[in-house]
């Protein structure tokens, strides 16, 4: 993406490499380090699920294996984030456990955020859980 930019605005693709391995070896540019902190910042301040997550970084330019080895970390924080999103942004369609058509706004909204299916059938059904339980 560095690249890109630069051809961009110098628009000479050899003076461009030139600068891309200068900062490749002085350590300023590591797309290791980069998609570590964009993965975790997606699960952490975005709470996307691990879908939405691997679609964004591949939509900047990331290698694959990259994008794996940086899903690997932050695969626990986006499992758990399932449960805050459900109580935090969509509390107030999860009133009545038989209310099909809210069931389906909620599942259509979290599938957005990168959540499968299973994952989101089994948080509504733990929501409902604990809110019998008060």
């Amino acid at each position: 993406m560095m690249y890109q930019k630069l051809m961009r605005t110098y628009q000479d693709a050899e003076l461009c490499t030139v600068v891309m391995e200068q900062l490749v070896q002085c350590g300023a540019v590591d797309d290791r380090r980069y998609a570590k902190r964009f993965a975790e910042y997606l699960a952490e301040t975005k709470k996307y699920g691990l879908y939405r997550i691997r679609q964004e970084m591949l939509r900047k330019g990331l290698d694959k294996h990259l994008i794996e080895e940086a899903m690997k970390t932050i695969e626990e924080t986006a499992k758990e984030n399932i449960c805050d999103v459900l109580a935090k942004k969509y509390h107030r369609l999860l009133t009545d456990p038989h209310d099909s058509k809210s069931r389906e706004k909620v599942i259509a909204g979290m599938i957005r955020l990168g959540y499968d299916y299973q994952s989101i059938r089994n948080a509504i059904e733990d929501y409902f859980a604990e809110q019998e339980e008060f």
